[in-house]
């Protein structure tokens, strides 16, 4: 019996050749997917490690923009002074977890930042910004030449005004007796003062004003009588 000779199909090669190459790259991807996958349930890839260069350029540029981005979210006015110290947690890109010193108007205060960075996409995000500890600057300060400083004098006015708005009143200031003075995101104005109301009886007053000059911004947030005196 004659055997036919088999002949190759180019056409049946060519077809054989494409389903493995799609076999291939199937496999591929879906080693691809579980990788993927698993990088997601552990954020942590390289653990952490300490910033040992606390004056490196990023790191400062890094520390810079937590407080500017604070200042944008919060009306608030800090200016960066130093790195205390800091870690680098390796996750979808760095987190820096820094701790700080900005300035607080006369105060110099720590605070912990914790910032997310994607180098490669340009991307930044404060995710945390905590007061740690404020200085002894803090405390209450008299004000010195009381009845020369137009400006206090002006916010213990203001006082007035905004508690004759609130409550309806027509309190006449005639004298401020005191006034200190805290600077805390801004500054705080404390004054005793004496007003007469509308029965002409004279009163003694204790007010405090909060002041955020560079945006614009008071407010009164106590107003409240001592005793009164005629």
């Amino acid at each position: 019996m004659a055997h036919k000779q088999l002949t190759k199909n180019p056409k049946y090669s060519i077809t054989m050749r494409s389903s493995l190459l799609h076999l291939l790259l199937f496999i591929f991807t879906i080693i691809l997917l579980h990788g993927s996958t698993t990088a997601k349930k552990q954020p942590l890839f390289g653990g952490s490690h300490p910033i040992k260069n606390l004056t490196d350029p990023h790191i400062l540029d890094i520390a810079n923009f937590a407080v500017t981005q604070h200042n944008k979210e919060t009306n608030s006015n800090l200016n960066f002074e130093r790195v205390i110290k800091g870690k680098i947690g390796v996750v979808e890109g760095l987190e820096y977890h820094l701790i700080i010193e900005a300035k607080d108007g006369t105060n110099i205060c720590k605070y912990e930042v914790v910032v997310w960075e994607m180098e490669w996409l340009h991307f930044r995000n404060l995710t945390s910004f905590k007061l740690l500890k404020k200085k002894s600057q803090d405390a209450w300060k008299p004000v010195e030449n009381l009845e020369k400083d137009v400006h206090a004098l002006e916010m213990a006015g203001f006082a007035v005004m905004e508690h004759n708005k609130k409550d309806k009143d027509v309190l006449v200031l005639k004298k401020v007796v005191s006034g200190e003075t805290q600077v805390v995101d801004g500054v705080k104005y404390r004054f005793v003062i004496l007003a007469v109301d509308s029965a002409k009886v004279c009163h003694s007053y204790e007010a405090v004003v909060w002041e955020k000059a560079w945006i614009k911004f008071k407010k009164l947030t106590s107003f409240k009588l001592l005793k009164k005196l005629t």
